[in-house]
């Protein structure tokens, strides 16, 4: 997904993917400024 945002322009990526024990999470903020996590599961 991270890939994807960026073909399609996006730049305000608040923290790019990062993995984790949990699984692969990255931030980016919307055009209004607010702040939204995407998070993959890892696997279990």
């Amino acid at each position: 997904m991270y890939d994807t945002l960026r073909e399609r322009g996006v730049t305000d990526f608040t923290q790019e993917p990062t993995e984790h024990f949990y699984g692969t999470d990255m931030g980016v903020r919307d055009p209004f400024g607010n702040a939204i996590r995407i998070l993959q599961q890892g696997k279990v």
